[in-house]
């Protein structure tokens, strides 16, 4: 992901926002893709049990601006509990389960081969910087604590920009929100590279 912006706001507690991502590939005969995406996260069991809900919504007023291809069919769903640590110690663990489902508008075969040969380096990536994450909150708050670096902890953006009124607050009813809570701002944008 080379640029994100966050095109609306609702409960922060939820983690309720309307997202933008522009999103390249390490493979130059994939075009970059362009998401625009409502998302929610649930809490049960005093956090000990996590959903998050993530679908497009390409008829936002915002989405989908240049020429990019647009990923108008996105569907991810997970969920994350606590649980007994499978090695033995005392330390909770955490299982998550994901479906997800993007039409990605691509070849089958040709799908198959970028993830294949995409995926491992990402899942590489992945399993060598969660520890230094992990590390780093083990710092400032227990496993078990919310973390008041969160995005969105104590219902403040992060980093926190001017909110402006909602055009679209509809986005964000249809993922469960509170139409009187919505607000949207100009969004934050990234162009780190090395995110990809």
């Amino acid at each position: 992901v080379y640029h994100h912006e966050v095109l609306e706001h609702g409960d922060f507690s939820s983690r309720q926002q309307v997202v933008r991502w522009l999103r390249r590939f390490p493979f130059a005969f994939l075009s970059d893709r362009d998401y625009c995406i409502a998302r929610r996260e649930f809490q049960e069991d005093d956090g000990k049990l996590i959903y998050g809900i993530s679908k497009a919504v390409p008829d936002h007023p915002h989405a989908f601006q240049g020429n990019h291809v647009t990923m108008d069919v996105f569907h991810s769903m997970w969920r994350s509990r606590t649980v007994s640590d499978p090695w033995g110690s005392d330390s909770p663990a955490c299982e998550t389960i994901l479906l997800h489902h993007e039409q990605f508008k691509i070849g089958e075969g040709l799908a198959r081969f970028a993830v294949k040969h995409g995926m491992w380096g990402f899942v590489k990536k992945l399993a060598s910087t969660v520890p230094l994450y992990v590390e780093a909150r083990r710092k400032r708050v227990d496993p078990n604590q919310q973390d008041p670096e969160a995005y969105g902890a104590g219902g403040i953006p992060n980093p926190p920009n001017a909110l402006k009124h909602s055009d679209s607050a509809w986005s964000l009813q249809s993922m469960g929100g509170e139409s009187g809570n919505n607000s949207s701002y100009e969004g934050s944008e990234c162009s780190d590279d090395s995110a990809q």
